[in-house]
């Protein structure tokens, strides 16, 4: 206990906000025996928050509860009610939480939008679309002119037939936890808090059986789901390491390495479109004092002088050729079926379905910007 009041002395020192949680041993319901912990509390100005049991123990004879996970702060007037204990069916332990409010903003939820395709006909989206009057696109000159129009168009019935919907993106389950051991689990807390409540020895008894059960179950359905992924892969290996890796929960996915907030000269920012514009600032800035920096600028006309010289008697040429209807088709049919939407509010599956009416006027639009 004495590194345990050495470590609290320098922490308080700082003066700063200070947090500490754990498992003490102590039972703090119990004056005597968590009395030298509640006098270096006091010496520290620290005070303990949980006020519920922790731990319900039960015998042949009677029922105990205790209160051995503790959590003390020196700002106890804004985190008293925030403090809660929470049963869980997993251990008789139960889990000890507190919430705070941090200074730094919580990042938003990751969001995507994808159309839905709960009443979707893909017939009658055809029919429709046939009705459309694309050699509109054709009437202008200017490629952004033309895919503007064709985008109108598009996205017009495209709405009607498949909506677009915001999808907040959420954490994967347990792939292996399968709907019996839910039903398992959900008896298993319920057998818990009945116990709490009877105290009778047979309750607790049951309730002992189911966790074991439990653990028992998650641990061989976890076991054959690895084993299932894995071998199913094993005649390619690059399968097989992205297969581990997201068991693992590793992931080469950018989105993860996407701050959620910055903070400049004390302000923060945690919009998206904030976040982006601060960072272009820092890199525009960045990029003056480079410039300004650099002792030897470069020679435009020597470079040039050297390309010249390169270049001389040698016969390059390079022109764009215009696209066929049919490879415009070939390349609409062998988009990747995916149907989550871009910046244009259109995705791939509406791209393959309608590829024989669309190519014509996306033939159109590429040639339109070759030319200009």
């Amino acid at each position: 206990m004495t590194h345990v009041y050495d470590s609290w002395d320098r922490t308080t020192d700082e003066n700063y906000e200070t947090y500490v949680l754990g498992g003490f041993n102590k039972n703090w319901f119990n004056q005597e025996d968590s009395a030298l912990l509640r006098s270096y509390a006091d010496i520290c100005g620290l005070t303990q928050t949980v006020s519920e049991a922790t731990r319900t123990v039960n015998t042949a004879r009677s029922t105990t509860t205790t209160c051995l996970h503790l959590i003390f702060t020196n700002s106890p007037e804004q985190n008293m009610s925030n403090c809660k204990v929470i049963s869980v069916g997993f251990t008789d332990h139960d889990l000890t939480v507190l919430s705070i409010k941090s200074k730094i903003p919580k990042g938003p939820s990751k969001v995507v939008y994808k159309r839905s395709y709960k009443h979707f006909s893909a017939e009658k989206f055809i029919n429709d679309l046939k009705l459309i009057l694309f050699w509109l696109v054709e009437s202008s000159d200017d490629p952004n002119e033309a895919l503007d129009t064709f985008l109108n168009l598009f996205r017009d019935i495209a709405d009607i037939h498949a909506p677009i919907r915001k999808y907040t993106v959420k954490s994967k389950p347990a792939p292996w936890i399968t709907q019996n051991i839910r039903d398992l689990m959900l008896m298993r807390d319920a057998a818990k808090r009945e116990a709490k409540v009877s105290g009778f020895p047979s309750d607790w008894a049951v309730y002992r059986k189911l966790r074991n059960h439990v653990v028992k179950v998650d641990r061989e359905s976890k076991r054959a789901y690895f084993l299932e992924a894995i071998n199913n892969t094993k005649k390619d290996p690059k399968s097989m390491w992205k297969t581990i890796n997201n068991l693992l929960g590793r992931s080469n996915c950018p989105i993860l390495s996407i701050p959620t907030y910055a903070e400049r000269n004390g302000e923060i920012y945690t919009k998206p479109k904030d976040i982006a514009n601060h960072f272009a600032k820092l890199f525009n800035e960045k990029m003056k004092k480079y410039r300004f920096e650099m002792s030897n600028p470069i020679d435009v006309e020597y470079v040039t002088k050297s390309i010249t010289e390169i270049m001389t008697g040698k016969n390059c040429r390079f022109e764009f050729s215009s696209l066929s209807l049919l490879e415009v088709h070939s390349c609409l049919a062998k988009l990747p079926n995916t149907k989550v939407t871009g910046i244009d509010g259109i995705d791939n599956f509406l791209l393959r379905i309608a590829s024989n009416i669309i190519a014509e006027p996306i033939r159109y639009i590429f040639n339109c910007s070759y030319a200009k």
